[in-house]
């Protein structure tokens, strides 16, 4: 298995760090989101991407008792916090997504098509 890049690690890093901070603002950030629905508000560079749950290249995270966990993959997830789960893939360059985006999945129930529903949202909210 190889090793992260030192910017993807730097990326996750910072942004568990804004989703501790955000949690620790309001409570449990969990309660307070509403489920993500299917529309797709990417931008065009990601009209083609998809979360699937067999996608090795996908990394989920997730929040219980307002505390960030990581999951490699769906199945670690428990089945309670997979309404609002940050999505982020290994794949993923610099610019690929807006730096005041991330992506929030409802990982709950796959569609049809085996993939799952996710919105670009305002990082800080």
């Amino acid at each position: 298995m190889t090793r992260p890049s030192r910017n993807y690690r730097y990326a996750l890093t910072t942004l568990v760090v804004v989703f501790i901070s955000a949690s620790g603002c309001r409570g449990n950030n969990s309660a307070n989101l509403e489920p993500t629905k299917g529309d797709i508000s990417a931008p065009k560079d990601l009209a083609g991407f998809t979360v699937r749950g067999d996608d090795t290249d996908l990394i989920f995270q997730y929040f219980v008792d307002a505390a960030v966990h990581t999951a490699q993959s769906v199945a670690d997830i428990p089945e309670g916090a997979r309404t609002n789960v940050v999505v982020l893939s290994k794949a993923f360059r610099k610019g690929d997504l807006p730096a005041d985006q991330v992506i929030l999945a409802n990982l709950s129930e796959p569609q049809a098509d085996g993939s799952y529903p996710y919105r670009l949202v305002s990082r800080y909210q």
